[in-house]
């Protein structure tokens, strides 16, 4: 946590330096140019429910500007919700609407130099409703718990921070997207599963783990700028990684892996 912390006041800065530079101005006061410091406050924590209805498919967008994020299923209702924050004005804001459901962080000027900001967010999902997840998220630590959600799609954008996405046993899912700029993503995609599956991830600069099942089909394309791929019990074919079973299976992990600067590990289980 404290590690994380420190990442997301880091990012902050860098923010605020380039913008500084991008105007031209030295010693200027950020009051000036409508940038605000964060006031810390006392620890405020809220739970928030939206009811379960008779809509299946709910679209669903997360919009987290910076912080912790934690998806994950077990939820009676539709959502069930606990966000902690200390800072005014940071209260999340939840809409649902002709079965989207939105969950953002409210517009601010405001930036976190402190590592003393929290804002964490628990998002907890209904594990029967179908849903079309995406997720839009600035900085910080994030993990998806996708084992039990019937999730089809899911889409996440991550600026810089680390990623985990549990995707074991999901028996729903069928196109799943991510894209980190800076930072570590572990994807785990063991498990039994009964339809074709495309995943594609796009790295800028850090490690990628990807867990992928040996008793599938699985194919990896891999374009990367610098760095390695390790790629253990693969064997290259037409410029691919594939497993053992992929010419024969009837179910196949497809994965495109586009790659900047860093480590890329496929890892068979």
């Amino acid at each position: 946590m404290q590690k994380n912390k420190q990442r997301v006041v880091f990012i902050w800065l860098v923010l605020a330096v380039v913008l500084l530079f991008s105007l031209g101005c030295e010693g200027i006061d950020l009051n000036d140019i409508g940038i605000e410091k964060v006031e810390i406050g006392e620890v405020q924590e809220e739970h928030r429910v939206v009811e379960l209805d008779d809509n299946d498919d709910i679209k669903v967008k997360v919009r987290l500007g910076a912080g912790d994020l934690l998806i994950e299923g077990g939820a009676t209702e539709l959502l069930e919700a606990d966000f902690l924050y200390n800072i005014e004005g940071w209260q999340p804001k939840i809409e649902y609407m002709a079965r989207h459901l939105v969950v953002r962080q409210p517009s601010h000027k405001k930036v976190a130099f402190s590592s003393d900001v929290r804002y964490e967010w628990n998002l907890r999902f209904n594990d029967n409703v179908p849903l079309d997840v995406s997720i839009e998220f600035g900085a910080g630590d994030a993990e998806i718990d996708l084992r039990h959600l019937a999730i089809t799609d899911l889409d996440v954008r991550i600026g810089a921070g680390e990623v985990v996405v549990d995707a074991q046993g999901n028996c729903t899912l069928e196109r799943l997207e991510l894209d980190l700029g800076a930072g570590d993503a572990k994807l785990d995609l063991r498990g039994a599963w009964s339809e074709d599956v495309d995943v594609n991830i796009q790295g800028g600069i850090g490690r990628t783990t990807v867990v992928l099942p040996q008793d599938i089909g699985v194919r990896v394309d891999v374009t990367k700028g610098i760095g390695t791929v390790h790629a253990d019990g693969f064997r290259i074919e037409d410029g691919a990684y594939v497993n053992e079973l992929y010419a024969e299976a009837d179910v196949v992990i497809y994965l495109t892996i586009q790659a900047g600067v860093g480590e890329i590990n496929l890892e068979l289980d």
